[in-house]
Protein backbone atom coordinates (compact mmCIF):
# COMPACT_ATOMS: atom_id res chain seq x y z
CA UNK A 1 0.00 0.00 0.00
CA UNK A 2 1.58 3.61 -0.74
CA UNK A 3 2.14 6.16 1.86
CA UNK A 4 -1.18 8.17 0.56
CA UNK A 5 -3.21 5.47 0.98
CA UNK A 6 -2.03 3.92 4.44
CA UNK A 7 -2.45 8.14 5.36
CA UNK A 8 -6.04 8.45 4.27
CA UNK A 9 -6.87 5.16 6.38
CA UNK A 10 -4.69 6.02 8.83
CA UNK A 11 -6.68 9.59 8.88
CA UNK A 12 -10.13 8.58 8.32
CA UNK A 13 -10.12 5.78 11.02
CA UNK A 14 -8.30 7.97 13.87
CA UNK A 15 -10.93 10.66 13.19
CA UNK A 16 -13.92 8.01 13.17
CA UNK A 17 -12.16 6.59 16.18
CA UNK A 18 -11.91 10.56 17.57
CA UNK A 19 -15.55 11.01 16.45
CA UNK A 20 -16.35 8.11 18.70
CA UNK A 21 -14.74 9.29 21.71
CA UNK A 22 -17.15 11.59 22.50
CA UNK A 23 -14.25 13.94 23.11
CA UNK A 24 -15.82 17.49 22.61
CA UNK A 25 -14.38 20.99 22.59
CA UNK A 26 -15.73 23.66 23.86
CA UNK A 27 -17.69 24.78 20.99
CA UNK A 28 -20.83 27.02 18.86
CA UNK A 29 -23.80 24.14 18.90
CA UNK A 30 -23.85 25.14 15.20
CA UNK A 31 -20.41 23.34 14.35
CA UNK A 32 -19.91 19.97 14.44
CA UNK A 33 -16.08 20.11 15.33
CA UNK A 34 -15.44 16.15 14.84
CA UNK A 35 -17.22 16.32 11.36
CA UNK A 36 -15.44 19.32 10.66
CA UNK A 37 -11.85 17.83 11.82
CA UNK A 38 -12.41 15.14 9.72
CA UNK A 39 -13.66 16.85 6.75
CA UNK A 40 -10.41 19.11 6.66
CA UNK A 41 -7.73 15.93 7.16
CA UNK A 42 -9.65 14.13 4.54
CA UNK A 43 -10.46 16.66 2.38
CA UNK A 44 -7.33 19.50 2.70
CA UNK A 45 -4.68 17.52 5.21
CA UNK A 46 -4.13 14.62 2.92
CA UNK A 47 -4.13 16.00 -0.62
CA UNK A 48 -1.80 18.71 1.41
CA UNK A 49 0.45 15.56 2.50
CA UNK A 50 0.50 13.65 -0.26
CA UNK A 51 1.88 16.68 -2.44
CA UNK A 52 4.59 16.23 -0.37
CA UNK A 53 4.87 12.58 0.01
CA UNK A 54 4.44 11.66 -4.18
CA UNK A 55 7.36 13.80 -4.82
CA UNK A 56 9.86 12.78 -2.56
CA UNK A 57 12.17 9.57 -2.38
CA UNK A 58 12.27 6.60 -4.72
CA UNK A 59 10.14 3.52 -5.85
CA UNK A 60 12.12 0.54 -6.46
CA UNK A 61 11.00 -2.45 -8.31
CA UNK A 62 12.74 -5.43 -10.17
CA UNK A 63 13.35 -3.47 -13.72
CA UNK A 64 14.66 -0.73 -11.21
CA UNK A 65 15.20 2.75 -9.54
CA UNK A 66 11.96 5.51 -10.20
CA UNK A 67 12.66 8.94 -8.44
CA UNK A 68 9.68 11.04 -7.46
CA UNK A 69 11.70 14.40 -6.90
CA UNK A 70 10.36 17.63 -9.12
CA UNK A 71 11.88 18.02 -12.51
CA UNK A 72 10.73 21.39 -12.53
CA UNK A 73 10.71 24.92 -11.10
CA UNK A 74 7.10 24.43 -11.14
CA UNK A 75 7.21 20.87 -9.76
CA UNK A 76 9.27 22.27 -6.73
CA UNK A 77 6.73 25.14 -6.21
CA UNK A 78 3.94 23.45 -5.77
CA UNK A 79 5.49 20.84 -2.96
CA UNK A 80 6.33 24.02 -1.37
CA UNK A 81 2.92 25.35 -1.67
CA UNK A 82 1.71 21.99 -0.15
CA UNK A 83 4.16 22.37 2.62
CA UNK A 84 2.71 25.64 3.96
CA UNK A 85 -0.62 24.62 3.25
CA UNK A 86 -0.29 21.66 5.70
CA UNK A 87 1.30 24.01 7.78
CA UNK A 88 -1.76 26.31 7.53
CA UNK A 89 -3.67 23.63 8.63
CA UNK A 90 -1.92 22.51 11.48
CA UNK A 91 -2.12 26.38 13.20
CA UNK A 92 -5.84 26.46 11.85
CA UNK A 93 -6.59 22.59 14.13
CA UNK A 94 -5.15 24.27 16.86
CA UNK A 95 -7.36 26.75 17.53
CA UNK A 96 -9.66 26.75 21.02
CA UNK A 97 -11.94 25.01 18.87
CA UNK A 98 -10.94 22.33 18.14
CA UNK A 99 -7.53 22.04 20.76
CA UNK A 100 -10.14 20.87 23.85
CA UNK A 101 -8.85 17.48 22.85
CA UNK A 102 -5.94 17.66 24.91
CA UNK A 103 -2.07 18.67 25.42
CA UNK A 104 -1.02 15.54 22.81
CA UNK A 105 -3.37 16.89 20.03
CA UNK A 106 -1.30 20.16 19.92
CA UNK A 107 2.34 18.59 20.89
CA UNK A 108 1.07 16.69 17.38
CA UNK A 109 0.35 19.57 15.94
CA UNK A 110 3.48 21.24 17.21
CA UNK A 111 5.12 18.90 15.54
CA UNK A 112 3.62 18.90 12.31
CA UNK A 113 3.66 22.66 11.70
CA UNK A 114 7.38 22.65 12.23
CA UNK A 115 8.09 19.33 9.88
CA UNK A 116 5.91 20.98 7.13
CA UNK A 117 7.83 24.10 7.43
CA UNK A 118 11.08 21.71 7.30
CA UNK A 119 9.75 20.63 3.93
CA UNK A 120 8.71 23.91 2.66
CA UNK A 121 12.41 24.93 3.24
CA UNK A 122 13.53 21.73 1.68
CA UNK A 123 11.28 22.13 -1.78
CA UNK A 124 12.22 25.65 -2.29
CA UNK A 125 15.88 24.84 -1.69
CA UNK A 126 15.72 21.96 -4.26
CA UNK A 127 17.11 19.86 -1.04
CA UNK A 128 15.99 16.30 -2.49
CA UNK A 129 16.88 14.40 1.05
CA UNK A 130 15.96 17.40 3.54
CA UNK A 131 12.77 17.11 1.85
CA UNK A 132 12.51 13.17 2.44
CA UNK A 133 13.60 13.45 5.72
CA UNK A 134 10.97 16.22 6.68
CA UNK A 135 8.14 13.85 4.77
CA UNK A 136 9.14 10.82 6.99
CA UNK A 137 8.83 13.74 9.79
CA UNK A 138 5.23 14.70 8.82
CA UNK A 139 4.29 11.13 8.80
CA UNK A 140 5.63 10.42 12.36
CA UNK A 141 3.85 13.35 13.92
CA UNK A 142 0.37 12.58 11.82
CA UNK A 143 0.98 8.87 13.12
CA UNK A 144 1.86 9.98 16.97
CA UNK A 145 -2.23 11.51 17.17
CA UNK A 146 -3.63 9.16 15.38
CA UNK A 147 -2.11 6.07 17.47
CA UNK A 148 -3.31 8.06 20.65
CA UNK A 149 -6.70 8.85 19.84
CA UNK A 150 -7.15 5.43 18.36
CA UNK A 151 -6.03 4.38 21.70
CA UNK A 152 -8.27 5.89 23.28
CA UNK A 153 -11.27 5.06 20.97
CA UNK A 154 -10.43 1.62 21.81
CA UNK A 155 -10.17 1.74 25.70
CA UNK A 156 -13.44 4.20 25.12
CA UNK A 157 -15.01 1.46 23.97
CA UNK A 158 -13.70 -1.84 25.83
CA UNK A 159 -15.49 0.40 28.83
CA UNK A 160 -18.69 0.63 27.35
CA UNK A 161 -18.77 -3.27 26.96
CA UNK A 162 -17.81 -3.54 30.33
Amino acid sequence: MRASGLLFSCVAAASLLLVSCGQKAEEDPAINTDAEILSIMIEEMDPAADGIWQSAGWIITEEGEQELWPTTDGGWQSVADSAERLKTLSADLDAPVYSAVGKPWSLSLVRLTEASEAARVAAEARDKQGLFDAGGDIYRACLMCHLRYAREAEMAGSDAGE
